[in-house]
């Protein structure tokens, strides 16, 4: 059973939340990090992140479940990018903001499931073999969605 307690206590811990909120305390109060700081974390940090997440893929890059789990999966799939497709173009031609930011909308809501569910997964106790192959198939069929609306849209 979740407790607000808990969750409150875990999004404490969350250091990129910490670190969102930070960063958007220091853009309101209209403070500048110095440029020494900015040059590290838009420099060395930044280059770190496409090894790291491409690792991140290959260690959880796993395709192999157990008989039974196909129909399950498939039903998440279909779920997720019917509704985010229908939302995303319902988003891109309806809204009346400016065409990035609803392209922007369009991608977001097919982005793939995160890493991130496997402790939660974990955590309460289900499938991790399951939700890591959902995440893992999610990863390929939206970066091939993103592929096909880039090349279609732009």
């Amino acid at each position: 059973m979740l407790e607000t307690r808990s969750i409150i206590t875990k999004l404490a811990k969350s250091i990129p939340l910490q670190t969102y909120l930070i960063m958007c305390l220091l853009n309101i109060l209209n403070i500048e990090l110095p440029e020494l700081v900015i040059n590290v974390s838009g420099g060395v940090i930044s280059v770190a992140n496409m090894p790291l997440s491409l690792l991140l893929l290959g260690l959880y890059l796993n395709f192999s479940f157990a008989r039974g789990y196909g129909t399950l999966i498939l039903k998440f799939i279909l779920t997720k990018y019917i509704f985010g497709l229908v939302a995303g173009i319902a988003c891109y031609l309806w809204l009346p903001m400016e065409e990035m930011f609803r392209f922007t909308l369009l991608i977001g809501f097919i982005l793939p499931t995160p890493a991130s569910v496997l402790p939660y997964a974990i955590m309460f106790g289900y499938n991790q073999r399951l939700v890591g192959t959902a995440s893992n198939l999610t990863m390929i069929i939206s970066f091939i969605l993103i592929w096909l609306i880039v090349n279609i849209l732009i």
